[in-house]
């Protein structure tokens, strides 16, 4: 093994030609004192080295890098401890490509790479697919690469395999036009830890061009890259530029995690945007996973998005991207208890995207997945085909579960799920709040959305609009607001269960389905209203009773399937009803006049002594609120009183 430290002995610079010169530190042997005798300053096993462990000779001072465009001389000095190198060429590079078994240290010491003129650019792992470059920056010290006319730039596995790891120290790029990070380009592999698990041994990582241009990083393009945050921080800040990242481009594979209390990623904008993409285009693949730490997005304007899972979209707000098929997407949401929470804001946030022209491949397919201890805000949310319609076809997907919450909020806030969106809140303590849902499908492919195992739905008292293609589902779940049904789809249960709405329920048009597979709980939908039941004159909604494999209701079978605690409607004579998988004779849907329905042969309510109904003096036979053959007319509005919900 060979261990290369940042001093003036060890760092030989090579400049050469009038243009921009490259700048290679090469290695060289040291002696290796055994596994046993790590230098740590003060005793133990050095964290940056592992299992590997062997002594290393402490830095002799900082290595600075110069790129200018005057007339001086080459020249190399030492002053005050600091070995300065000043290159009249241009831009200011290095490149790392040590054999699989070395590494460099920077420790307690500093790597200045400046250029006036030109790129101050540097690179771990080029060309060296057989081997793996490792950096590794210690306690105290730090990587600066500042260009005071162009671009910073750092690539961590380019055609080849790179890997840096801090502990306790800095990378930090100040570009003028450009402060950029690659890892894995070119079918290389690159991998970025900041900092460890540990709390209090943390580490940044700062992309903060000077100028008004952009930070941007890039993890996998055509290649693998890969980013652990500890406990650390990493921060794109652009002041007048945009600050993007991007994870799966061309094919790619990026991977982002932040796994700790205390791993913070930011990208801020003055200006300019925040955007962050995974599965950016062309079949790249981008994952983030926040299991603990916060991941946050801002600018100026309010306009910060995370797009998971796009097809045709650059990251970098240029136009249009790469027409190849749609990346894929995935954002994990998790914390390790009640106060090591995982969390992430945005302003708007996008799970499957499609591209914008006309007669494209396939969209994007994104997935969210928020689970116990973790926390997503945002103003609004579109889940499936929403945004750039006419590309092909996109996929959203949304798992709220164990408690995981979801947070739109803002005043204005609103969920749009689209074509092949799919939305689940499942599980107790499991929420998904916003003030304004919307399911608007396709004529092929669904929006959906399901409440089960005690998920919550939180409209804050707005609405919830099932349009054409959208689907309702419930499974011991609740929805706190009004839900209208618009064109779409409402099912009780998810074969079968059970859906609490808090709120109105307005039947404007679409389906109320209603599945029965047995006479026992839990095997037939029960529908609970808490506010009222409206049929709007000209209704188009109907209702369809579904019998499931092969169940067919006894004579003496009776299911109370809808529990109304408000007002009805005058008359329920527009409704229509049809029945499937019945092979014997149909029973009726019966009411008993103060917001219980119930499906059976015989109306179950006939013998009820009920002292209100007892005041009402209408026949037994005008109780009969739908049959098979025809529907119902005669009743009055009235206010109820509130029924026991089954």
């Amino acid at each position: 093994m060979r261990i290369l430290t940042m001093t003036t002995a060890l760092a030989l610079i090579h400049a050469s030609g009038a243009g921009a010169v490259p700048i290679e530190i090469q290695a060289m042997p040291l002696p290796v004192l055994g596994a046993t005798a790590c230098s740590t300053g003060g005793g133990g096993v050095d964290p940056l080295e592992g299992s590997n462990c062997v002594s290393r000779v402490s830095p002799a001072g900082d290595v600075a890098v110069w790129g200018t465009y005057d007339n001086g001389a080459d020249r190399s000095t030492v002053n005050a401890g600091v070995s300065e190198h000043v290159l009249h060429a241009g831009s200011a590079r290095l490149e790392f490509n040590l054999d699989s078994d070395d590494r460099l240290f920077v420790d307690s010491s500093s790597l200045f790479l400046f250029s006036d003129n030109g790129w101050s650019e540097m690179t771990v792992g080029k060309n060296n697919s057989g081997s793996t470059s490792r950096v590794s920056v210690g306690p105290n010290a730090l990587i600066q690469m500042n260009s005071r006319d162009t671009a910073a730039i750092m690539r961590i596995g380019d055609n080849g395999n790179g890997k840096v790891d801090l502990y306790e120290s800095g990378i930090e790029l100040k570009g003028n036009t450009l402060s950029y990070m690659q890892l894995g380009v070119n079918g290389g592999s690159g991998e970025l830890s900041i900092g460890t698990n540990t709390i209090g041994r943390g580490s940044t990582v700062y992309l903060m061009p000077d100028g008004g241009g952009d930070a941007a990083m890039e993890l996998g393009v055509d290649g693998i890259g890969v980013v652990n945050v500890g406990s650390g921080e990493l921060k794109l800040a652009a002041g007048q530029g945009n600050a993007i990242m991007a994870l799966g481009t061309d094919g790619g594979s990026g991977t982002l995690t932040l796994d700790r209390l205390g791993s913070q990623v930011r990208l801020v904008s003055s200006t300019g945007d925040a955007r962050l993409v995974a599965g950016a285009s062309a079949g790249g693949s981008g994952t983030i996973n926040v299991q603990g730490g916060n991941l946050g997005m801002f600018d100026a304007g309010f306009t910060s998005e995370i797009i998971l899972g796009a097809n045709n979209v650059d990251p970098f707000g240029a136009g249009a991207g790469t027409t190849g098929p749609g990346g894929t997407g995935t954002l994990n949401v998790s914390g390790v208890s009640a106060t090591e929470m995982g969390s992430v804001f945005a302003n708007t946030l996008y799970v499957g995207v499609s591209g914008a022209d006309a007669g494209m491949p396939d969209g994007g397919t994104g997935n969210l997945n928020v689970g116990a201890n973790g926390i997503v805000e945002a103003d609004e949310m579109y889940v499936g085909q929403i945004q750039q319609a006419g590309g092909g076809n996109s996929a959203g997907h949304v798992q709220i579960t164990n408690g995981g919450q979801v947070d739109l909020f803002g005043g204005n806030s609103q969920v749009i799920v689209g074509a092949n969106g799919s939305v689940l809140v499942d599980g107790d303590g499991s929420v998904l709040r916003s003030d304004e849902i919307t399911l608007t499908g396709s004529a092929t492919n669904d929006a959906v959305l399901k409440v089960g195992n005690k998920g919550v739905v939180d409209l804050r008292g707005g609405d919830l609009v099932v349009q054409t293609g959208g689907v309702l589902m419930g499974s011991k779940g609740s929805i706190l607001g009004d839900v209208i049904l618009d064109g779409g789809s409402l099912r009780p249960g998810a074969s079968p269960g059970i859906l609490d709405i808090a709120g109105d329920l307005t039947l404007t048009s679409g389906v109320l389905e209603l599945e029965f597979a047995g006479t026992g709980e839990g095997q037939y939908d029960i529908l609970n209203i808490a506010g009222n039941l409206f049929l709007p004159e000209n209704s188009l909604a109907s209702v369809v009773v579904k019998f499931l494999d092969g169940f067919t209701p006894g004579t003496n079978d009776s299911f109370q399937f809808l529990n109304v605690a408000g007002t009805l409607p005058e008359s329920f004579a527009s409704v229509d009803v049809s029945f499937e998988g019945l092979s014997g004779p149909a029973p009726s849907l019966f009411t008993n006049g103060i917001g219980n329905f119930a499906l059976a042969f015989a109306d179950p309510y006939a013998q009820d002594e009920d002292p209100v109904i007892g005041a009402v003096p209408l026949p037994a036979g005008a109780w009969l609120l739908i049959t098979a053959f025809g529907g119902l007319a005669g009743l009055r509005s009235r206010r109820r009183r509130k029924a026991a919900f089954a």
